[in-house]
């Protein structure tokens, strides 16, 4: 799988601008995911490869399962979407 282009999404905002949810998330990575899964059309594996994941064997196709089911991840994509598309 090609690797997004980092110059066409949008990069993330300092911490203290991010909505609540999104700076509950502790690990930056995570964070990262969220955010590129809102900006990339909701392409889960593109966003964990931009948020910096391995991509060897898709193993990205899995971490960005393992990611969405996650409480603090979808609160995230929740309030990005909230705030940015809505």
């Amino acid at each position: 799988m090609a690797r997004p282009d980092p110059n066409s999404l949008p990069l993330l905002p300092p911490l203290a601008d991010m909505p609540e949810a999104l700076r509950d998330v502790r690990d930056e990575r995570r964070r990262a995911f969220a955010w590129f899964y809102v900006f990339n059309g909701a392409n889960g594996a593109a966003a964990a490869t931009a948020a910096g994941y391995s991509d060897i064997k898709n193993a990205c196709n899995v971490r960005a399962h393992h990611l969405l089911q996650r409480e603090d991840v979808q609160a995230a994509i929740k309030a990005l979407t909230t705030r940015y598309l809505f």
